[in-house]
């Protein structure tokens, strides 16, 4: 295994205290299951990519960590205290001390992201310091992909995509803007269930099993949320 080439960098907060804003839908019980098929799904998309030097997930959940062991991903540990930014930026830093040539920051809510995606990611950067890609709803960054060290801090988070454009360029590097389709919309809020369309087996079983009205197809109206019972075996 070496370290050169580009990685992915996942980060990945604590299932049970993930996508608290779909509570109106999902359970607690039903929300971690949930994130964790996603984490799962993402980390077998990832490990079919031959051009991935290798996949680094940066988490809380020691769930995650099994999950890296299956695909042959690695694991950092993060705090607690830790939010987005920090896990970004400690996993670049890591990647970069190691000798990794790129990093693709690859969030586990996007149902859509195909290995298309990420070669249109990979291909973005080939010409440029930067690539990003927007988030639909928000303005936020779904996709991020740098050389390394990594020349800017990152600022996730509502509208973010321009924060993120005027800090790569205030460093002095290039940014591209290449088309991914399937990581422009990711799973936070209700109004985002049609992003489950084209989602991976892991969270399609997940969603049979906890939430049979959600799959692609049978989306009810966000005014009539499933709630899921926490006691489903």
């Amino acid at each position: 295994m070496s370290w050169s080439g580009a990685w992915a960098l996942v980060p990945a907060k604590r299932f049970t205290t993930a996508k608290q804003r779909l509570g109106g839908l999902l359970d607690a019980a039903g929300r971690a299951t949930l994130a964790c098929a996603m984490l799962d799904d993402l980390l077998a998309l990832l490990a079919a990519d031959t051009d991935l030097g290798g996949t680094l997930v940066v988490g809380e959940d020691p769930q995650a960590r099994g999950l890296c062991r299956r695909h042959g991903a690695f694991f950092l540990a993060a705090s607690d205290k830790d939010g987005l930014n920090d896990a970004v930026a400690r996993g670049a830093q890591a990647l970069a001390r190691r000798g990794a040539a790129a990093v693709l920051v690859v969030p586990s809510d996007l149902p859509g992201l195909r290995l298309a995606d990420l070669a249109a990611l990979r291909a973005g950067l080939a010409g440029s310091d930067v690539a990003l890609v927007p988030a639909e709803r928000d303005g936020g960054t779904n996709l991020l992909a740098s050389r390394l060290p990594l020349g800017f801090a990152p600022v996730y988070g509502p509208a973010s995509f321009a924060r993120h454009q005027a800090a790569a360029a205030a460093a002095g590097f290039s940014v591209a803007e290449p088309d991914c389709p399937g990581a422009r919309a990711d799973l936070d809020r209700p109004e985002d269930l049609p992003a489950l369309i084209g989602c991976g087996p892991r969270t399609r079983s997940v969603l049979a099993r906890f939430a049979p009205g959600l799959l692609p197809g049978s989306l009810p109206p966000v005014a009539s949320p499933v709630l899921i019972p926490t006691a489903a075996g």
